[in-house]
């Protein structure tokens, strides 16, 4: 279940840095980051939820037509809110289907594409959980789509449960993962983090906090809630119970502007968190609260990072990173945070 400990407040060693104790410092980057998110948000599209209705219809009509009857539901960036005008949009059509036949179906579906105003088809059947990726040609979105991938699904509500406890949480989501872009550090294929880790990265910081941005929505939550995921060519069952109704919970009583939370972030992984010892895990993370990553479900050497997924506790999202590109994360943290330190952005 994992190994937690209670700790000083990991942020305590930073509040001498002055930029962080200059309110009129950090008054004006926050009018700058905010301005950001407002640009950022004109440039995406507005009839993007249009275009993904559309897209789930066709995709349900198409596996009528190949006797299979079921519902495409959302999840990832486009369900959980952190979305940008790049972000794809995964789709997974929930349906009877056994495990066993879930490539030969998608590859079935993917010969019907075509001709229904989808573009630059790739079948990707041999893995974890297999899919396709396509191009939608009328509104040029980027669209994954995998079968019965419940928890996928279920992820995505936990991720925007938390996002609407908190405007701040989709506000530094979105600003982490645009500068994991801008400096080239997501991509699990080039051995670094997906988006969705640095979103759980944001996540436990958050949480972490004294006092928290976002309580542990994970350990609020009292009513079972076990979900089947068969998208992995075999079953699985996974308990994935949270707190839903933010709104009746209280308020946070953390003050922090975007601006100051941006800072410490960055600081935070850079140069107060063990990664040798401790993993990141939004399941066990709370305010002062380190999780030993030798006692959790994956084996862990000192020099893996370990960033369990919320719900799949078998699933280390930096497992597959490279040593050089863990440098290379870490570098960029410390040389944002100087940066933003001597100039703001």
């Amino acid at each position: 279940r994992g190994k937690m400990t209670d700790v000083v407040n990991p942020m305590a060693e930073v509040t001498h840095v002055p930029r962080l104790s200059d309110q009129a410092f950090l008054a004006n980057l926050d009018k700058d980051l905010e301005a950001r998110l407002q640009s950022a948000a004109l440039h995406a599209s507005g009839n993007t939820e249009r275009a993904a209705r559309r897209i789930c219809l066709t995709i349900e009509g198409i596996a009528r037509r190949l006797g299979l009857f079921g519902h495409v539901s959302l999840f990832g960036s486009f369900a959980n809110g952190f979305h940008n005008d790049a972000s794809d949009l995964d789709l997974s059509l929930t349906a009877d289907i056994e495990p066993a036949h879930i490539s030969s179906f998608l590859q079935d579906l993917s010969m019907l594409l075509p001709d229904l105003g989808f573009a630059n088809i790739t079948r990707v059947l041999g893995a974890n959980i297999p899919l396709i990726k396509f191009t939608d040609t009328l509104r040029s979105i980027e669209v994954d789509l995998c079968l019965n991938n419940s928890l996928g699904v279920r992820n995505s509500e936990l991720l925007k449960a938390y996002g609407q406890y908190d405007a701040r949480v989709l506000k530094l989501g979105k600003m982490v993962k645009q500068w994991a872009k801008e400096h080239e550090i997501v991509g699990t294929s080039d051995g670094c983090l997906n988006s969705y880790a640095f979103i759980l990265l944001v996540l436990h910081f958050m949480i972490s906090l004294q006092p928290p941005v976002v309580p542990n929505l994970q350990q609020l939550g009292r009513s079972s809630y076990v979900v089947k995921d068969q998208s992995r060519r075999c079953e699985y069952y996974w308990e994935t119970k949270f707190e839903d109704n933010v709104k009746t919970l209280p308020v946070s009583e953390n003050g922090m502007s975007i601006a100051e939370l941006f800072m410490r972030f960055f600081m935070f992984f850079a140069e107060e968190f063990d990664w040798d010892s401790h993993a990141v895990c939004i399941r066990l993370a709370g305010p002062g609260v380190v999780i030993d990553k030798f006692s959790l479900s994956r084996s862990a050497s000192p020099e893996t990072w370990y960033i369990e997924d919320p719900f799949d506790l078998r699933r280390n999202l930096a497992g597959n990173s490279c040593a050089n590109c863990r440098l290379r994360i870490l570098n960029e943290m410390r040389s944002a945070f100087a940066s933003l330190c001597a100039t703001g952005l």
